[in-house]
């Protein structure tokens, strides 16, 4: 796809919005990056089940792939997550590190993917973990050992025209929840649903 391509898709509801931004992420990669997509609604799928580069050749398989997206069902986001945190056990192409603590008390492992970009245009309401409170506190646990940054985006845009109003509001991210997320793990949040 090209730029001009990615920058005039209509945008007719909040997962036309949600395909857009990640195509514009993607589609800005630098080609020393490594990456995949974990697909995420009421189950959790990967586009590659291994980093691969951003190489133009990839990039362009991985919008055909967003292109292709539909959703249906709730919104597994601590799969998603649990997803992500195995993948980033891969060396993509870098030597694995484990370094210590000056305590000894936790180990991180670094070579393997250092971030996770979690975009959502919907609140958890299906997976292994449902409950905000209870997917904080287990990202908590495995970030004393794993220190890999979450970045979140609360996706905005149009709302769906095929449910109701109230389904409308009910399905908007969580804000504050995707805030406390990536501060946990030292990364930000960036609210595109005001």
């Amino acid at each position: 796809a090209k730029k001009d391509e990615v920058d005039k898709r209509v945008v007719r509801t909040r997962m036309d919005t949600a395909k857009k931004e990640l195509i514009n992420t993607i589609y800005h990669l630098d080609p020393s990056v490594n990456f995949t997509i974990i697909f995420y609604s009421s189950g959790a799928n990967l586009w590659k089940d291994a980093l691969v580069p951003a190489t133009a050749e990839n990039k362009k398989s991985a919008i055909e792939e967003i292109d292709k997206m539909s959703p249906t069902g709730g919104t597994s986001t601590y799969d998603a997550l649990e997803l992500a945190y195995k993948l980033s056990e891969q060396k993509s192409g870098k030597q694995k590190v484990v370094q210590v603590n000056k305590k000894g008390d936790y180990i991180t492992e670094t070579g393997g993917a250092d971030t996770i970009f979690l975009a959502s245009d919907g609140a958890p309401t299906s997976g292994k973990i449902i409950e905000r409170s209870a997917i904080l506190n287990e990202i908590k646990k495995i970030h004393v050992t794993r220190k890999i940054k979450i970045n979140t985006i609360a996706v905005g845009g149009p709302d769906d025209p095929s449910v109701s109003a109230e389904v409308n509001a009910r399905n908007k991210p969580d804000v504050r929840f995707l805030t406390d997320l990536a501060e946990i793990t030292g990364g930000a949040c960036v609210d595109t649903t005001r």
